[in-house]
């Protein structure tokens, strides 16, 4: 629990077997006014805001069953839900402005899936968790991810000579990858130049930038020459320390540099659906959140349902006006 915020529902403590549970049952409104400030920050621009109320109320509204202890846990296994904090002043006017909004899809609720940053390409669902395609959640480029500074990204300069700097974890991958390739001990390879370092082989088809390979054109022993691959899930991500996931789903590209090459991770958690640093850039660049998520969730439409409550709203819930 946050401390000092509101929890506007009816609290149950309950066994299910031999677990014991806190379930609390509220107003989808106030569940969205408690995700909001915590799945997206305040400060972000409104627009980015609204577009986030509406995927978070659709996700919720979507996973509601008739049968469970509960429909969603408030962690990221599901949405983060801290209670309601009426501090957070924009979170709670996106919520108002899009009041009872959701998105569907074929008049099904749409999967509203999101994540932190998909590192300038959105990630097809089904690659992640199998099933069949979902035509609104395809692998497309996203320039707006890709130029927003706060994507999170890790990077490694591959000096093209020793005498330029030291890449000690680089080279000593190169002579493994000799080695391996050319048979001996890495400790009989000297890498005299890097020549070339290219990204290649996705992991799915066309469009997919997933590479799952980083090749590398070297001089060594004094002037012999050689190309290698290595495997980049896990050997290079491992050696360079590029991991932001656990999931082996980062984009990796490669830039040459006055000194040598740098090798770039981008992506923040599954990639699939909206971007919210994408979400955010776009907000910054004057899209409104229909656009937003239309560029997110293709082919999707806004509905906006009549939701009702049997108890007080925990603030105040004007008609929302459309853009």
């Amino acid at each position: 629990l946050a401390s000092g915020n509101v929890y506007p529902g009816d609290m149950r403590f309950l066994y299910s077997g031999s677990t014991a549970y806190v379930v609390c049952y509220l107003y989808i409104e106030d569940y969205v006014y408690g995700v909001l400030p915590y799945e997206m920050d305040n400060s972000f621009p409104l627009e980015a805001l609204k577009a986030q109320a509406v995927t978070a109320r659709t996700y919720g509204i979507r996973a509601k069953t008739s049968s469970g202890v509960y429909d969603v846990t408030d962690t990221t296994n599901h949405q983060v839900f801290r209670g309601v904090n009426t501090s957070k002043a924009r979170c709670i006017q996106a919520v108002d402005e899009t009041w009872g909004i959701v998105l569907k899809y074929n008049g099904s609720y749409a999967g509203t899936y999101y994540s932190a940053s998909n590192g300038g390409q959105t990630e097809a669902s089904n690659h992640v968790w199998g099933g069949s395609a979902i035509g609104y959640l395809k692998i497309y480029d996203d320039p707006y991810d890709l130029a927003n500074k706060s994507s999170v990204t890790k990077s490694y300069l591959i000096y093209a000579s020793p005498d330029m700097g030291t890449s000690i974890s680089a080279y000593s991958l190169f002579k493994n990858a000799l080695a391996a390739k050319l048979g001996g001990s890495a400790d009989g390879y000297t890498i005299n130049q890097v020549v070339s370092v290219t990204a290649h082989t996705p992991m799915y088809a066309a469009p997919s930038r997933l590479y799952t390979k980083l090749q590398a054109e070297l001089i060594y022993n004094g002037g012999s020459r050689a190309t290698v691959d290595v495997s980049i899930f896990p050997t290079v991500e491992s050696a360079l320390g590029l991991s932001i996931n656990g999931s082996n789903n980062e984009l990796y590209t490669v830039t040459q540099e006055a000194k040598g090459f740098r090798v770039t991770a981008r992506r923040y958690g599954h990639g699939v659906g909206m971007s919210q640093r994408g979400a955010e850039q776009m907000g910054n660049s004057g899209f409104s959140y229909a656009q937003i998520l239309g560029f997110y969730y293709p082919g999707t439409e806004r509905v906006r349902m009549n939701l009702t409550t049997s108890w007080p709203s925990a603030g105040p819930t004007p008609p929302p006006v459309e853009d």
